[in-house]
Parts: structure tokens; sequence; C-alpha cells
């Protein structure tokens, strides 16, 4: 009997010990959390041409997946997480990882804010000052009158004064008078036949105290005179020019106000809508003489 119960009392030890074994190896090996979402965010929803959208894209567990996410705009896959456009417009992007794909967003391009010029020269949208005028009479040559329209921006006052920003527009109009200087005719001049009249034949163009752009820089330039009046106690025009230079850049610009008046011919001082004796020249001196008022007020 009492081998019977040694028998049952190991054995069940045994057991025991066994039960004890299996559960402290049994390891169950965890299932890593897989994502089954993902989420499309741009930094800004609206740029103008030339601006550019910063993609980030996160799944439902918190991770940052943009590096492993393809992009695609209006359904076009873009090289990378940044898209620039250079047209305006609203454009739909979606971003792919793996299997998935985002919700689309939608992003807005908008054409950039137009710049009017204002007593100012605008070139590229950017607008340079230029609230003075002066009309230069440079000679007479057969029945053609020759003249540089100057608008400009002064600084300081007297010698020191300097001039960044200047304009010159040098036309032709015609002159039927012998005996009384007639001013530019109301009309729009264009780059052409430098012996005819309303014509421009030269333009110089100074942007910040630089030469910015020569005659021969120029594609097509247009000169439209709006008004102008000259008598003892009043002397104001208006004006606008627009030009595009060979590489493009487009200019343009206007001027309303009082104009000072220059005689550069080698008479002495003409007083504008009096009567003088035109002075004969030619088209070569006049352009000279034109070169030789840059800078000069």
């Amino acid at each position: 009997m009492k081998k019977v119960f040694f028998f049952l009392a190991v054995a069940g030890t045994t057991f025991v010990t066994s039960c004890n074994s299996d559960d402290d190896n049994g390891t169950t090996t965890p299932v890593a959390p897989v994502a089954t979402s993902i989420v499309l965010t741009s930094d800004v929803e609206t740029v103008e041409v030339g601006g550019a959208f910063t993609f980030t894209v996160t799944d439902d567990l918190a991770a940052d997946v943009t590096s492993t996410s393809t992009f695609l705009v209006n359904n076009v896959a873009i090289e990378s997480n940044v898209f620039t456009s250079t047209e305006a417009g609203t454009f739909t992007v979606k971003a792919q990882n793996g299997t998935l794909e985002s919700a689309p967003v939608t992003v807005t391009v908008t054409a950039p804010a137009i710049v009017e010029a204002d007593n100012s020269i605008v070139v590229d949208g950017v607008n340079y000052v230029t609230d003075k005028s002066i009309l230069y009479y440079l000679g007479t040559e057969g029945n053609i009158n020759y003249w540089a329209v100057n608008a400009y921006n002064q600084v300081g006052t007297g010698a020191a004064a300097t001039y960044p920003n200047d304009v010159f527009i040098y036309i032709t109009s015609a002159q039927v008078s012998t005996t009384t200087l007639e001013l530019p005719t109301i009309t729009t001049y264009t780059k052409g036949v430098e012996t005819a009249v309303n014509n421009i034949f030269d333009v110089e163009l100074i942007l910040n105290s630089e030469d910015y752009a020569l005659f021969t820089d120029v594609n097509t330039v247009n000169f439209n005179l709006t008004a102008i009046t000259a008598t003892s106690t009043v002397q104001n025009w208006s004006f606008n020019y627009a030009s595009t230079l060979n590489d493009g850049t487009v200019i343009s610009g206007d001027f309303e106000g009082d104009f000072g008046f220059s005689d550069e011919t080698a008479t002495g001082k003409l007083a504008v809508g009096k009567n003088a004796k035109i002075v004969k020249t030619t088209k070569a001196e006049a352009l000279a003489k034109g070169k030789s008022i840059v800078g000069k007020k």
C-alpha cells in the first residue's frame, strides 16, 4: 500500500512540474499593427504663381510616411512632395503609399497681383517711381521735330541731386509752321522709320542708377501722348508707354502732371508755344544732343 501511494505522489509531482514547464516556455509571438489608411495634408491652401506647396503624409498609426509615398497632381505623378505651378488654377492632389490612397486635397494657385503704373515704371511687376518730367527740344530737320520725353525720379536737391530712375523716349513730330515751334502731336508713337513723323527713334531706361535697357534691347515699344498743354500759366501733359524687350521682359509706365521744358539746341532757351526760330539739325545731331542730356535736369 505504501508503494502505491509513493508511486502516485511521484507521478503527481512529475505532472505538476511538466505543466509548469509548458506554461513557462509556451510564448506567443505578437503581431505588429498594420496601417489601414493614410492622410494627406498641405502646408498651405493657396499660393501665387511660382509659389510652392509642401505635402505631408501620415498613416492611422501616427507614422510619417511622406518619404515612401507617391504624389499625384490631377492624376499625374510628381517627383517629390513639393509642387510648384507656373499657371493659375485649382489642382487636385492625392498620395499613394503601397496599396493605400489618401482622400484628395484641393489647392489653388492664383495669378500674381497686377501692379499698375502711377507716375512710375513697372518692370516685371516691380514699381519704380518717376514722378517728375521734362520735354527736351532737340532740333528740327525739314518738317520733323526731334524730342526727348523724360520721366524721372529725383533724390536730393541741387548739385547733390541724383536720378535713380530715368526713362528717355525719343520721338519725332510734325513741324508745319516756319515761325512757331509746334508741340508733339497727341497720338501714339511707335518704333519705325526714323525719318518719318510720330516715330520713336531711341529709348533709354535707367533703374536704380544703372542702365537697364537701350534701344538695341527693345523688340516693341509704343508711346501714347494723351494730353499736352503749354500756356503762360499751365504746362502739363499725360502719357503712357509700353515695351517688350528682346528677352521677353515687359515694361510699362505712365506720367500725368507738370513738365519742364529744355531747348537743347545752340540757340538758348525757347518758350514753349511762343514764336521762335526753328533750329535746323539732323537726326544724328538730335540723337547726340539727346544722349548729352542723360543725367542732366
